[in-house]
């Protein structure tokens, strides 16, 4: 929405996972399938001119935009090949979160509120794995 100015994510959540051997010679690339489970926190701030705007339009308006908590599953896939005997591996991964939340905007405490907001997201990553 346009009058949020900052937005700030943090989640915590466990992530179970299994793997898919593509070949029965354990030095060939294998697929990881999972998924995570747990909750989404997002610290929001308004923007200046979106408060100006209310204040030119409700003179002395009290604004207050709520934090919200909000359920986050992460579905996940990646193909991986372990080198030097599964401490240092190659990676290409690919996830999607799966969030919404409606944005609660009160304007003089009456009750307010805004559309939802879909924190939902794709990553993809390639690199090197280091396990010990």
């Amino acid at each position: 929405p346009a009058g949020i100015y900052t937005l700030s994510l943090h989640d915590a959540l466990p992530i179970f996972d299994w793997d898919v051997p593509l070949s029965e010679d354990p030095g060939m690339p294998y697929l990881r399938y999972g998924f995570g489970i747990g909750g989404l926190y997002s610290d929001l701030s308004l923007n200046q001119g979106f408060l100006d705007a209310v204040e030119a339009g409700s003179p002395g308006s009290v604004i207050e935009v709520t934090d919200q908590l909000m359920f986050l599953f992460r579905p996940s896939a990646s193909l991986r090949w372990d080198l030097f005997d599964g401490n240092l591996g190659l990676i290409a991964e690919a996830q999607y979160d799966v969030a919404s939340h409606p944005l609660i905007m009160d304007i003089n405490t009456d009750g307010d509120k805004s559309e939802d907001i879909d924190y939902g997201g794709f990553g993809a990553y390639v690199g090197v794995d280091y396990s010990f």
